[in-house]
């Protein structure tokens, strides 16, 4: 009995997120296209169901925020239109990652009616990791929910791959509704240069197992990052930036390729 309950007890252990050395951002598309029906909804009607899903996925505890794609924090239609010019840089911190989020998040995405023009995704991947995450030696999580890839002229393969080289600190999972064949090597460049996970949805009945695929295949990418990552005691020296070092409030913590 006693052999019975250990083994269910590591089961439960193991699979629970790592919400002590982890923080969450899920950047969903909020651009127009999200609009387009599919298989009888919306689009994004499974995207907000995909972030539903991955909210049930945590508790109150975790760190977790949400970022938009594609609009700012008081676009509308008119708003949208007047400054046309600056559709490439429409990317919003809507909830900014903290602990006890999870409904604050759930009620902005179904409040949300998706009216951008464009899908500037490097332009909100730089925003996401050089803004949105605190200073802190923990994994930076990102979970992308999106129907589609860059239509900016960006090239967020390229950023990635450009930043992992001093940042190992990142992984990003991908939940695509309906992708296009075109955006496939561009979501499986996102995931596999992180260590993350790039599920296509193409039904409602997918986007549970999807999550749960995502969180299972994670947790042992989670655990290698946190044993990568140094402690912050390990080394205090001069502060002076260069491309390979990320400074950490009053220390230096150096990830190496």
């Amino acid at each position: 009995m006693k052999k019975l309950l250990l083994i269910i007890f590591s089961i439960f252990i193991f699979n629970l997120p790592l919400s002590a050395n982890e923080q969450t951002l899920i950047i969903l598309d909020a651009s127009s296209s999200m609009n387009y029906a599919y298989k009888g909804e919306s689009i994004f009607y499974y995207a907000q169901s995909a972030v539903n899903e991955i909210l049930n996925s945590y508790n109150n505890e975790n760190e977790i925020g949400l970022r938009l794609i594609g609009m700012g924090e008081n676009d509308d239609i008119f708003n949208l239109f007047v400054n046309f010019k600056d559709m490439c840089e429409k990317s919003d911190l809507r909830i900014p990652i903290s602990s006890q989020s999870k409904s604050r998040i759930s009620m902005s995405v179904n409040d949300i009616i998706p009216i951008g023009i464009s899908t500037p995704l490097e332009y909100s991947l730089k925003e996401a990791i050089t803004n949105d995450f605190s200073l802190s030696a923990k994994i930076k999580h990102i979970i992308l929910v999106t129907d589609g890839g860059e239509n900016c002229g960006g090239d967020p393969c390229r950023y990635i791959k450009e930043i992992r080289k001093t940042r190992k600190d990142i992984l990003i999972d991908i939940i695509a509704i309906n992708p296009s064949s075109d955006d496939m090597p561009l979501f499986n460049c996102l995931a596999d240069t992180t260590g993350g996970k790039f599920i296509p949805i193409n039904s409602f009945d997918a986007i549970k197992p999807a999550v749960s695929q995502i969180f299972r295949n994670t947790t042992s990418i989670k655990n290698s990052i946190v044993k990568s990552l140094p402690s912050p005691e390990l080394k205090t020296k001069n502060l002076k930036f260069d491309k390979r070092n990320v400074v950490y409030k009053k220390y230096l913590l150096e990830f190496t390729e």
